[in-house]
């Protein structure tokens, strides 16, 4: 049974069908051609993680295909803008861990589709390829990537940082007039968006924009699934026998959430808050053989529960594309259970006689547990999950071990 089930969730996972990777969510915006021409319509927005090199575009009908080589720039209402510009960028990679494996470390010149952090006289321009890149623009002048870089000593473990765009950004200055003196800011000043963004803001006399992106993204979802219960129960049951065999079912699962996380600079970390209700049932079918001092019994045990399951979990999504995350976490949930059915029965064919005891054993109507979840979001929208609880238990006997388990394999929408 456990065999045939794990064998139908890898299944549901590898077919996950292809035009999920397919879906569009455009919104308001324009393009510029490779000759120049300014078109509104409306662009497919994915959120790109990595500088694109192919976007979608539409004027009321179908999408069309655009790459790199027919745009010279595109943007988003409200949103990012794209321009394209040939650009020299350095692939030495700034994640410690590649330092000591074979890498490339060069300086490839070619055009990029690069996003307009800051603009102005001190203009900052993003790119993502193979690590973070940030170039910096003066007066409409020539691009320059800001300089970072890890550098390891021979082939020792001790590893350096360069922090040259430190100097770049200060030759700039002193070129605009000050003084030779770095400031203590520029001195300290990390390689990261949010704090070069700040440094050109305050280059270019200006000052954070009063409408400021979320701290926090919210994200809403909902869907079903089933989930695989089963039950342990050690001890010996007078009525039952010694560690009586219960059986495993198949049972609906349906489920909402919200899911909480730090806008763009922070997107890997986030808490999830989701109410899930399930049905949960067990039965045993046992016998004891007639002795010389016991008659021959048949013992039935059925358990069936109602469950109503909010909880709280943390989620660190590893592998982040621009169509595919996946993610794994842990969480507590609180189960709130209603006992449909919850008797024994022994039989005493001797005897002709029939005993029920319900309800057999006095459960708890509301208990804790700890689970872990591993599952894919598939373009923004689509989420396939399983979710397993490995601690925690609606029984309080200390003489016997009663554990239930439920592997869920959810499917959701996400808005």
């Amino acid at each position: 049974m456990k065999k045939k089930i794990f064998f139908l969730i890898g299944l549901a996972f590898a077919f996950l069908p292809a035009t999920l990777f397919s879906q569009a969510h455009y919104k308001a915006g324009y393009i510029v051609t490779a000759q120049g021409d300014s078109v509104r319509g409306e662009v497919d927005d994915q959120e790109w993680d990595k500088s694109p090199r192919k976007i979608n575009f539409r004027q009321g009908g179908a999408g069309s295909a655009y790459d790199i080589a027919q745009l010279n720039a595109f943007g988003i209402d409200g949103g990012d803008q794209y321009i394209k510009k040939k650009v020299s960028r350095t692939t030495r990679p700034t994640d410690v861990n590649n330092l000591f494996s074979s890498y490339d470390d060069s300086i490839i010149t070619e055009p990029l589709l690069l996003r307009r952090v800051v603009d102005g006289r001190w203009t900052l321009y993003y790119a993502y390829v193979e690590k973070p890149l940030f170039f910096m623009q003066m007066d409409g002048g020539n691009i320059e990537e800001l300089r970072y870089a890890l550098l390891r000593q021979g082939n020792s473990y001790e590893v350096t940082t360069s922090y040259a765009f430190r100097d770049q950004l200060q030759a700039r200055r002193m070129a605009d007039g000050a003084d030779a003196n770095m400031p203590a800011t520029l001195r300290t000043l990390p390689y990261s968006e949010r704090d070069l963004r700040k440094f050109f803001l305050q280059q270019n006399g200006m000052k954070e924009e009063t409408k400021k992106g979320p701290a926090f993204v919210v994200g809403f979802y909902a869907g079903a699934g089933i989930s695989f219960n089963s039950l342990k129960m050690g001890g010996n049951f007078a009525q039952l026998s010694n560690n009586p065999a219960m059986s495993s079912t198949l049972s609906p699962v349906i489920q909402a959430g919200i899911d909480l996380g730090a806008a763009r600079i922070q997107q890997r970390l986030v808490v999830r808050a989701e109410l899930a209700a399930f049905q949960f049932a067990s039965a045993h079918h046992g016998t004891v053989a007639k002795t010389a001092t016991v008659t021959a019994k048949n013992n039935l045990y059925e358990l069936k529960m109602m469950n109503i399951q909010p909880s709280l979990s943390i989620l660190y999504h590893f592998l982040v594309y621009e169509k595919l995350r996946v993610y794994a976490g842990v969480g507590y949930a609180h189960t709130f259970s209603s006992y449909n059915k919850n008797r024994a029965v022994v039989e005493e064919p001797d005897w002709d006689r029939s005993t029920v005891y319900d309800p057999y054993l006095v459960f708890e109507k509301s208990w804790g547990a700890l689970y872990g979840r591993l599952g894919v979001i598939v373009h923004k929208r689509i989420e396939a999950g399983l979710r397993y609880n490995f601690q925690g238990s609606f029984s309080r006997y200390i003489t016997y071990d009663i554990a239930p388990h439920s592997l869920m394999m959810q499917l959701s929408y996400r808005f």
